[in-house]
This record gives structure tokens, C-alpha cells and sequence, in this order.
């Protein structure tokens, strides 16, 4: 991290590659600045950027796992807020998640032309938790952020300067370029305004609150967690004061960091980067695409998958009810194409998910033991991606555990008394002593 002053501007270069992550100690050296520059005199302004790398693409998803390492993000966005001087972000190569809520807590944003600007939180099943459904709709309005914030897509800086999230597109030196800009802002004498204190976004309020109650109708049958409590915090965004709605957003953003839903995303955006390309890759940098290789692994458990169901069918369990369990368990796609909602719960509906589960998780540990692929998330990225697995359960593998794998390889032994599908290879074994369960074992 460096920072220095000139004709009274400080800037501030942010120093963490490849990617300036907001990690712990990122954190520290920014807000220990920030004080520095909060208590010196003569101070008219700062500009934060990177020059030659990414202004910052979010936090360290190991900081999602455990509690955050004090200053928080939130409390760096406070910081920058209430410093009594302008900021000026300017924004360069990645600008996503935590990194645009910091941009976000700037009293203005520049961008360079090829900057990709966005909150993909949503992907990883969670909320912003630095002020992202409180800023931001402030700024653009709630059509504007609902799109970013839901979608999790980057726009391009173009767009964003017609929303108006950035005030000006920076040619050549970046940091340069801001300190011009912050310059001409005072010169021109320029209104001040902080974020929190924007309204622009507000210009409309029946209008935004018909958006926001038309996406949570939409929403009401989502098996997301995190869109919904997203409109809940856009729509706090208008309701409530600023520290009011900062509140309401943090409440939201722990209940999806801590559930299994965010759990299980964040293990596949793990999974997918890190299985072999010859078995999935990324098309055209948006979908994945599924390669020979990594089918022969995905009719492996189409098989087990359709021999678990047949089984069922023989103990008398009815192809409705084998349809209705697993499509509460997250298919789209169930092998007796009965177009049935998702019921409640019920001893035998459970039953019906943990043989289907454990039949692909013993067909996934036979295939690892094997070598066929290296690790148990292989086996959760590629039924993701080939046979419709529902990608917020994370996959067999990892649906096991959350069962709680103990009490499943115990009713295995019984179940393996009626069809081999459902023996325990020795891997289910070594999963069992760790809390962490198959991601806690060594690849092949």
C-alpha cells in the first residue's frame, strides 16, 4: 500500500496482486491511511485506485469462512465517508463485489474504458455486506440495481456512466487522471455530497417501490435465498434511514453467509476452478461446457441415480412420490416426468432423498478411489453441469455431508443388504473423521 500528498490531494494506491483482494491486511494498511490522512491538515481531497492492476475483485473467499478480521469493509466505507474531504475511486480492471462497495462509499467514480464493474455476491448466495443495497440504489435507482445486484453481471463502464454509478471515463494514467478530476470538481465548486446522503435514486418513490414489489412477487417461488433478501435490502434502501438500512443489510448478508446455501455455492465456484479442464471448462468465459471425458463421469451417475429410482420403485414407492422428493430436492428434471410441485416434507419424502443422494455419493467415492477424477468435487462440479444437479445443494458429494454423513453410511450398511448401489466404499470411511467431510481428504 502506498499513499502520498501533492498540492494538497493524497493518493492512495492500493497494493495486493494479483488482484487487490480486500483482505485482512489490506484492510489494516487502508484504514490505518485513511486515520493518517483524516488527522492532517491541509488535506483538500484523496484519489484510491491501482495503477496497473485491478482496482480490487472482492474479498478472499477464505474471509467468507471465518469471522472477519477487524477493520471490516463496512467499517472502511464508513471511514471514507466520513472524511472531511472528497474521494475520487478510480476504477480499473476487475471492480466486483466488496471492491465496488468501496468504490461506492467515494464521493465520485471515474473508470477506464476496459474496466469490469460489478456485485456477482448473488452468485455465492449472498447479500453485499458493505453497503451495496444501500449505496447503490441511492446512486442508480432501484430498476438499475436490482439488474446488477440480482443478475450478479459486470456492465461495462459506458453503461455505468449513463446509470450514472461513475461520474467519467479516465484516459491514460489512472490515478492522474483522478486527481484532475477531483481538481476540476473543486474548482468548479462542485456540490459534496456523501453516498448515504444521495437521493438521486429516490427521485421516483412510488415508482421504486412497484419495481422492487414486482421482483419479490417474481421471487416468491425462487429456491434462492439470496435474491430475496436482496429486494428486501433495496427496498430498506428507500424505507429506512441510512444506518437503519446498513443494519438490515448486515442481518440479511450473515443469514446467507452462514447458511448452506451460500456454503454450497461458494464450494462450486471452488469445484469448477479447480477440476481438470479435460473433464468441464469455461465457454467463451460464461458458461461451462461439459467435454467427453467429463460425461463418461455424468452417465456414471445418471446410472446410479436411475438405479437408486428403480429400486424405490421396487420397495412400492410410487413414481409421483419419487418425482415430488426430488424435485424438493432441487431437480428440474425427475425420471418420471410428473409435473408435481414440491410437497412438505414427510419421513418417507426424506428417505427417498438420502437413497438417491447416497447412491450417487458411493458411485462419486468409487470413481475418486479410482482415479477417475481426483477429488470429490469433481464429482460435485460435473453433476452439476451434466445431469442438472441443483447447483445451490452443491453437488452429491457435498448434499452427503450436509445430510450428515455419519447417519448416512450407517443406513447404508442396511440399504447395501438390499442392492450393492448403496456400499460404503472406504473413502465414505475416511470422510466420516472430519467435519469438513470429503473436501477435508487429499486429491488422487
Amino acid at each position: 500500500m502506498k499513499s502520498r500528498i501533492h498540492d494538497g490531494i493524497a493518493v492512495i494506491a492500493l497494493d495486493n496482486p494479483p488482484v487487490n483482494a480486500l483482505g485482512a491486511g489490506l484492510r489494516r494498511d487502508l484504514a490505518g491511511i485513511l486515520d493518517h490522512l483524516r488527522g492532517r491538515s491541509g488535506v483538500l481531497g484523496a484519489v484510491i485506485g491501482a495503477p496497473g492492476r485491478s482496482f480490487s475483485a472482492g474479498l478472499d473467499l477464505q474471509d467468507l469462512d471465518a469471522p472477519i478480521t477487524p477493520p471490516s469493509l463496512r467499517q472502511i466505507c464508513d471511514q471514507i465517508e466520513g472524511l472531511p474531504f472528497p474521494t475520487v475511486a478510480v476504477l480499473t480492471g476487475s471492480t466486483l463485489g466488496a471492491g465496488l462497495e468501496l468504490a461506492l462509499s467515494c464521493t465520485w467514480r471515474l473508470s477506464d474504458p476496459e474496466a469490469v464493474i460489478g456485485l456477482p455476491d448473488v452468485t455465492l448466495g449472498l447479500v453485499p455486506g458493505a453497503g451495496g443495497t444501500q449505496r447503490l440504489p441511492r446512486i442508480v435507482g432501484a430498476a438499475q440495481a436490482l439488474n446488477m445486484l440480482m443478475s450478479g453481471q459486470s456492465i461495462k463502464p459506458g453503461a455505468a456512466q449513463k446509470a450514472g454509478l461513475v461520474d467519467g471515463i479516465v484516459r491514460g494514467e489512472p490515478l492522474s487522471g483522478g486527481v484532475h478530476f477531483l481538481k476540476a470538481k473543486q474548482a468548479s465548486g462542485a456540490p459534496v455530497v456523501a453516498s448515504r446522503d444521495r437521493r438521486d435514486g429516490f427521485a421516483d418513490p412510488d415508482a421504486y417501490l412497484r419495481l422492487v414489489s414486482e421482483r419479490k412477487t417474481a421471487l416468491r417461488q425462487s429456491r434462492y435465498l439470496a435474491p430475496r433478501r436482496i429486494a428486501d435490502c433495496v427496498e430498506a434502501a428507500i424505507l429506512l434511514p441510512f444506518d437503519a438500512g446498513m443494519e438490515f443489510e448486515a442481518v440479511a448478508h450473515e443469514e446467507c453467509r452462514s447458511g448452506p446455501q451460500s456454503h454450497a455455492l461458494r464450494h462450486m465456484f471452488r469445484a469448477e476452478r479447480r477440476i481438470d479442464p479435460r473433464f468441464l471448462s469455461r465457454a467463451d468465459g460464461k458458461g461451462w461446457a461439459l467435454h467427453p471425458e467429463g460425461e463418461a463421469v455424468a452417465e456414471r451417475l445418471r446410472r446410479a441415480l436411475r438405479a437408486a429410482v428403480d429400486h424405490l420403485a421396487s420397495l412400492g414407492v410410487t413414481p409421483e412420490a419419487i418425482d415430488r422428493a426430488l424435485l424438493d430436492l432441487g431437480f428440474t428434471q425427475v425420471p418420471f416426468g410428473h409435473r408435481v410441485a414440491g410437497g412438505a416434507s414427510s419421513r418417507g419424502h426424506d428417505a427417498v432423498q438420502r437413497r438417491v443422494v447416497a447412491a450417487l455419493m458411493a458411485e462419486g467415492c468409487r470413481m475418486v478411489e479410482a482415479g477417475v477424477v481426483a477429488r470429490a468435487s469433481d464429482i460435485d462440479a460435473i453433476a452439476v453441469h451434466g445431469m442438472s444437479y441443483p447447483r445451490w445443494r452443491g453437488g452429491p458429494m457435498r448434499t452427503s455431508v450436509q445430510f450428515g454423513l455419519l447417519g448416512l453410511k450407517r443406513d447404508m450398511a442396511h440399504w447395501a443388504k438390499e442392492s450393492r448401489i448403496w456400499e460404503a466404499p472406504a473413502l465414505v470411511g475416511e470422510a466420516v473423521k472430519y467435519a469438513a467431510g470429503f473436501e477435508a481428504l487429499p486429491t488422487v
